[in-house]
C-alpha cells in the first residue's frame, strides 16, 4: 500500500506545482478556503503549508490503513491536477489573446 502513499504525495506535489504556476500567472486564484483561513499570503508560506499537510495527512492514512479513503483521495487528486493543468491552459490563451 506504499504505492498509494506514493501516488498521494506525487499527485499532491504535482497539484503545488500546478497551483504555484497558475497563482504566477496572475489570471487565476487559488480556490482552496484552507488557504485563506490560514492566512498563507506567499508562494513560500503555501508551499510549506502543502508540503507539511501531504505528509501528516498521508503519514496518519497509511498507519491508520485507511487505504480506501486514501485511493479516493488520488482519484480526487487527479482531477483537481487535470483541472488545474486546464485553467492554466485557458489563462495562457487568454493572455495571449
Amino acid at each position: 500500500m506504499l504505492k498509494l502513499a506514493r501516488i498521494f504525495v506525487g499527485l499532491n506535489l504535482l497539484d503545488l506545482l500546478l497551483t504555484l504556476v497558475a497563482l504566477q500567472s496572475n489570471l487565476v486564484l487559488e480556490g482552496s478556503p484552507l488557504v485563506y483561513l490560514l492566512g498563507a499570503k506567499s508562494a513560500l508560506e503555501l508551499s510549506l503549508w502543502k508540503i507539511s499537510m501531504i505528509f501528516l495527512v498521508g503519514l496518519v492514512l497509511v498507519f491508520t490503513r485507511k487505504y480506501r479513503i486514501l485511493k479516493l483521495l488520488n482519484i480526487g487528486l487527479a482531477i483537481i491536477c487535470l483541472w488545474n493543468l486546464v485553467m492554466i491552459i485557458l489563462a495562457n490563451l487568454v493572455k495571449l489573446n
